[in-house]
C-alpha cells in the first residue's frame, strides 16, 4: 500500500539527493517528427544560460516523453507515425520506445513496442505517455489513428524499466478525441482526458491491472480537457481545456479516486475579447513547492500568439487567484507546454513549434509577471514540442 506522504517521499528523493547544489540542470526536448535526433538542453541557474547539451541520434523521432519512477529509463512516442503522422497501419514503425538514461543523462535504447496486425487499428500516433510510479510500474499512453480513434493502451516494462509488451487495450470510436492523462499521486488511479466528449475517465490501477471505474462530464463552460495534473495532497485535479480555454479545478473523492463537479472553479485563458475558437490550451504543471500553477495556451494558427498564466495555490491546492495572463513571442505552433524546473519556483521552460525553440522564463519576485531570460534556437523542422526536466 502506498500513502500520499510515501510516494511524495520517493518522488523527492532523486531531486534532493543528487540535484539540489547543481548549477546546471538537464532536460530532454521532445519534438512533432523528423529529423531522428533528441537534444538535451542545459539551463545554468547562476548564468541564466539555456545551451544545447547533446543531439543523441535515435531510431524514431521522439514525441511525448516521460520519466519512469527514478528517471533511469525515458519513455518517448512516435508522434509522426505512419504517413504524415495519421496513425497507419505500418507495423514496420514503433508506436513507443524506450531509452535507459546513465548518470551522465546519455540516452541508450532499450525497447521498442510495435503495432501487430491484431492490434493495428488501436495504434496511431502517440499523443501522452506516462508511467505508473508504483510496481509493477507499467507505462500508459494514448494514441490516435488513421480512422480518428483513440486508445489507451497499457504496457509492461522489465526490470530496468523498457519496454516489454502490450497488456491492455481501451478503444474509444471516432467521437472520443483523447489528448491526456495524469496520475493519481497514490498511484491508484489513472485519469484520461476525452476533448469531443468533455469527460474524464477514471481507472484503477492495480499491481498492473487496470479497470475502467467512471466517466465524468465537465459541467458548463468549461468544455474540452486537454491535459490535466493532480495536486499531491490527492483532493484537487487542475486541467485546462482545447476548446473553452478555461483553467479549471476540481476536487477529488479520496475513497473512490472520482473527480467531482461539485466546488468547480475555472478561469479564462484568454486575454479580453479573444475568440476561444482561435486558440486552444495546452499544458498546466504544478510548481516543485507546490503553491504556484503554470498554464499556458496557443494560437490556432501561426502569428497569433499564446499566452502563459501563473495562478497562486493555498496549502490544501485551492486557487487563490489569477496573477497574471500574458502573450507568448508566437503561437507556439503544437507546443507551448510549460515546464516548470524542478528546482526553483521561479523558472520555467517553453517549447516553441512554430519557429523552433526553447525559452527560460524567470517569474518576477511579487509573482506579478514573468520574463525570457534565455533563448535557444532549435529549428529543425520538427522540434520543439514539450520539454522534460531530469535534473
Amino acid at each position: 500500500m502506498f500513502s500520499l506522504r510515501g510516494i511524495a517521499a520517493l518522488l523527492s528523493l532523486p531531486l534532493v539527493a543528487n540535484f539540489v547544489n547543481a548549477a546546471k540542470h538537464k532536460a530532454f526536448v521532445g519534438r512533432e517528427g523528423a529529423p531522428d535526433v533528441f537534444y538535451t538542453v542545459e539551463f545554468d541557474d547562476e548564468a541564466l544560460t539555456l545551451e544545447l547539451a547533446a543531439n543523441t541520434s535515435v531510431p524514431t523521432p521522439g514525441g511525448f516523453v516521460a520519466f519512469n519512477f527514478d528517471k533511469t529509463t525515458l519513455y518517448s512516442t512516435v508522434q509522426d507515425y505512419g504517413t504524415n503522422g495519421a496513425g497507419s497501419t505500418n507495423l514496420s514503425v514503433p508506436v513507443l520506445t524506450s531509452y535507459s538514461i546513465d548518470a551522465d543523462g546519455n540516452l541508450t535504447p532499450s525497447g521498442e513496442l510495435y503495432a501487430t496486425s491484431d492490434n493495428a487499428d488501436t495504434f496511431g500516433s502517440g499523443v501522452w505517455v506516462a508511467a505508473n510510479f508504483a510496481p509493477p510500474y507499467e507505462v500508459h499512453m494514448i494514441s490516435l489513428n488513421k480512422d480518428n480513434k483513440s486508445g489507451h493502451i497499457v504496457m509492461s516494462v522489465d526490470a530496468n524499466g523498457s519496454l516489454k509488451e502490450t497488456s491492455q487495450t481501451f478503444v474509444f470510436g471516432n467521437t472520443s478525441y483523447l489528448h491526456g492523462g495524469t496520475f493519481h499521486p497514490t498511484m491508484k488511479w489513472v485519469y484520461i482526458l476525452d476533448v469531443d466528449q468533455n469527460m474524464i475517465f477514471t481507472y484503477s490501477t492495480n499491481n498492473g491491472s487496470v479497470e475502467y471505474v467512471a466517466n465524468f462530464t465537465l459541467p458548463y463552460p468549461v468544455d474540452g480537457p486537454r491535459h490535466a495534473i493532480v495536486h499531491p495532497n490527492g483532493q484537487k485535479l487542475y486541467l485546462v481545456t482545447e476548446n473553452s480555454n478555461h483553467l479549471a479545478a476540481f476536487n477529488i473523492d479520496l475513497e473512490t479516486g472520482l473527480p467531482t463537479g461539485e466546488g468547480m472553479v475555472y478561469y479564462s485563458m484568454l486575454q479580453e475579447g479573444e475568440d476561444a475558437s482561435l486558440f486552444w490550451c495546452s499544458e498546466v504543471m504544478l510548481s516543485p513547492s507546490n503553491s504556484l500553477l503554470w498554464a499556458a495556451n496557443r494560437g490556432r494558427v501561426d502569428g497569433r500568439n499564446g499566452s502563459i498564466s501563473l495562478f497562486t495555490l493555498d496549502d490544501e491546492g485551492e486557487v487563490e487567484k489569477q496573477n497574471f495572463l500574458i502573450n507568448t513571442t508566437t503561437s507556439g505552433g503544437l507546443a507551448n507546454l510549460v515546464a516548470p524546473v524542478l528546482f526553483s519556483d521561479r523558472y520555467i521552460a517553453l517549447p516553441d513549434l512554430e519557429v523552433g525553440f526553447v525559452e527560460m522564463w524567470e517569474l518576477a519576485e511579487d509573482n506579478s509577471t514573468a520574463t525570457i531570460i534565455a533563448h535557444l534556437d532549435l529549428a529543425d523542422g520538427g522540434c520543439c514540442e514539450n520539454v522534460i526536466w531530469w535534473s
